[in-house]
């Protein structure tokens, strides 16, 4: 009786007799394509996922750099009204004693509807008398009826000094007044003031 030999038995790990791929040699390379699949697949999924990232980041990074321009050009248009409301904050206050004065004249009478401060020694105030004075003439202001300043015109002098010696910061329904010299000088005529007040 003939004996019967397994085909397989003379089969190598890549071939057979025959040298066609044995079954375990299609089994190892259909393994390894798969696996070389499931790497494939797992890194296209990475990379999409670092692009979505990536995109994710720039849509951010672009938002901050629109919110921080947003940010600065609303800085920029704070600065402006902060300069604009600083600048209305400040007003003069222009009194005028025209023509020539009488002894202890009151030449100006002021009733506040608001609040203001008065800097030290009046700021920067300003004066003006023509003719020239022919001697020192003093005028004085009040407040509510109280001395709180002077503007003193030396002689033969057309600007006046200003001094403070009390507070003369108008609250709302304070009062100031103004009286020329106690004895009017016999030159100096057509007085005015120019005072700066802050508004509270």
């Amino acid at each position: 009786m003939a004996r019967r030999v397994d085909p397989l038995a003379w089969q190598s790990p890549i071939a057979t007799k025959e040298g066609r791929p044995t079954p375990i040699f299609i089994r190892q390379w259909q393994n390894l394509l798969a696996l070389v699949g499931d790497i494939a697949t797992t890194l296209t999924a990475a990379v999409t996922a670092q692009d979505s990232a990536n995109s994710a980041q720039t849509a951010a990074d672009a938002a901050q750099i629109a919110a921080d321009a947003a940010q600065i050009a609303a800085d920029a248009a704070q600065a402006d009204v902060d300069a604009l409301t600083a600048s209305e904050a400040v007003v003069d206050l222009t009194i005028e004693a025209l023509g020539s004065l009488e002894d202890d004249e009151r030449v100006a009478f002021i009733r506040f509807r608001r609040g203001y401060t008065l800097a030290s020694n009046f700021g920067d105030a300003v004066g003006r008398g023509d003719p020239a004075a022919t001697g020192s003439s003093v005028f004085t202001f009040k407040k509510n009826g109280v001395t709180f300043g002077t503007a003193t015109f030396a002689a033969a002098g057309v600007a006046p000094t200003f001094a403070t010696t009390g507070d003369g910061s108008p609250a709302d329904g304070d009062y100031w007044e103004v009286f020329a010299p106690a004895t009017a000088d016999a030159t100096l005529e057509d007085v005015t003031f120019s005072i700066p007040l802050t508004k509270v």
